[in-house]
């Protein structure tokens, strides 16, 4: 079984993300208008939580990469 690692700061990004993507998928078709959430506010946070995944994906690292890093550590 393999899997990725990741730090405790790139756990708590993809938590932001998710909050606000639930935040946005809340605000049905509709609701955006009639509480003034402009386009530009939905925006903002689509590409809020594009770069909070984006960072947690690339900090990532994968658990074999771990392995032969802790077995041959650079000199």
């Amino acid at each position: 079984m393999s899997g990725y690692w990741m730090t405790e700061e790139a756990f708590n990004r993809l938590e932001r993300a998710r909050h606000a993507a639930s935040l946005i998928a809340s605000v049905g078709e509709g609701m955006g208008e009639r509480m003034g959430i402009s386009l530009e506010a939905i925006a903002a946070i689509g590409a809020y939580v594009q770069e909070d995944i984006a960072r947690a994906i690339a900090d990532a690292a994968h658990a074999t990469t771990l392995e032969v890093t802790k077995a041959n550590p650079p000199m």
